[in-house]
């Protein structure tokens, strides 16, 4: 008898990882490249019976993140890439759309409206600078996630430089509150150089 390569092929570690995600509101997935991150955030959907899905991620993963979506899923969902700002956005389903097409003013705001099960915020990493359109149109309380009834990040490299980066991470899973300075005071060595402090 023939396996379903979406079960075979699906690892104990991964189903430990979805089984993981699923029961938590907001998270961040960081294993190591090539792990299979994209399959536990797609058995996760699976599992929570999630039927409207953004998944913002960068312009040259939208189709591929679609073909990992048929690969992975277990569900037969509707599915689309919003390609640009015109596009129209389906009711249900799953929607992947580029980091630079959604922090569109008009677009965010189709998609706050639109509202969704899940938000997956991919390459989340790009995403760090709270200060930037990404962070903005991905994470203010205002921006795209406002309506999601989860939020889950995904990434390999979440602080690629220090651990201030990750603030935007913190903020987003709601493990802190406070400003970036006194993340950067608490989390961060500072060093002085007579005029200003860095890190």
């Amino acid at each position: 008898m023939q396996i379903d390569p979406r079960i075979a092929d699906f690892t104990a570690d991964q189903n430990a990882g979805a089984l993981w995600l699923m029961q938590r509101r907001v998270a961040l997935i960081g294993d190591q490249a090539g792990y299979g991150k994209t399959a536990q955030v797609i058995r996760a959907l699976n599992y929570v019976r999630a039927k409207r899905i953004t998944w913002v991620t960068l312009p040259s993963l939208t189709e591929t993140t679609l073909r990992e979506c048929k690969k992975w899923s277990l569900v037969d969902y509707e599915m689309c890439a919003i390609e640009k700002a015109s596009d129209p956005i389906p009711d249900d389903g799953i929607v992947t759309i580029s980091y630079d097409v959604a922090t569109r003013p008009d677009v965010a705001k189709r998609l706050t409206a639109r509202g969704c099960c899940v938000r997956v915020i991919d390459e989340a990493h790009r995403g760090k600078d709270p200060q930037g359109a990404r962070a903005k149109a991905c994470y203010l309380k205002r921006g795209i996630v406002s309506t999601a009834q989860r939020l889950w990040q995904v990434t390999a490299s979440p602080a690629q430089n220090n651990a201030s980066e990750w603030f935007i991470f913190a903020r987003a899973c709601e493990a802190w509150t406070g400003t970036r300075r006194k993340f950067i005071e608490r989390f961060c060595v500072l060093v002085s150089d007579g005029f200003n402090d860095k890190i």
